[in-house]
């Protein structure tokens, strides 16, 4: 039988780190880590300076037709972070 103030080691990190207001930063550096992954290897070499704040994106590109192509596919590139992340973390992608 669990008493009432146990919980799963998982779900106590979670917690405080939202008591520290750490969460935010946690996604930043899971989305970084996830960008290869979830972008592929060419789009990955093309972009930069990616940053998480306040559910924005912001994503620095080097290439000009690159950033026109991804502001066209937003949504899915929001949905598949999202996805990977287990949580709606990303709510807007802003490109520079």
């Amino acid at each position: 039988m669990r008493r009432q103030n146990e919980q799963p080691i998982g779900e106590a990190i979670k917690e405080l780190f939202k008591q520290f207001h750490l969460d935010g930063r946690v996604h930043e550096v899971q989305i970084k880590e996830l960008w290869l992954k979830v972008m592929g290897k060419t789009i990955a070499h093309y972009t930069s300076n990616i940053q998480l704040r306040n559910g924005r994106l912001s994503i620095t590109l080097n290439s000009a037709p690159l950033k026109q192509d991804m502001q066209f596919n937003k949504d899915k590139i929001m949905e598949r972070l999202n996805e990977e992340l287990g949580e709606i973390v990303v709510r807007e992608i802003i490109l520079k």
